[in-house]
């Protein structure tokens, strides 16, 4: 599966996930914008390695810069 399918999909699954009913794309910012709360970025984690099966690297993603599925997709499959 290539980087924009999983995009895609993960697109997907955030916007079921969450209660906020705001509009989500690849880009959108999804922790500081309350879209996904620690539960849910971690949801996030676990269906990314899944669909890549890639693990995810927490010790070197900077969760204090933009949260979004095409940072997290990035950073998994670069790790």
């Amino acid at each position: 599966m290539d980087a924009r399918s999983t995009e895609l999909q993960l697109t997907e699954w955030v916007q079921d996930w969450s209660e906020s009913g705001a509009p989500v794309d690849a880009t959108t910012e999804l922790r500081h914008s309350g879209i996904l709360d620690s539960i849910g970025v971690v949801g996030l984690v676990a269906r990314i390695e899944d669909l890549t099966g890639a693990t995810f690297d927490l010790d070197t993603f900077d969760f204090s810069s933009t949260v979004c599925v095409r940072s997290l997709v990035t950073h998994c499959l670069a790790t």
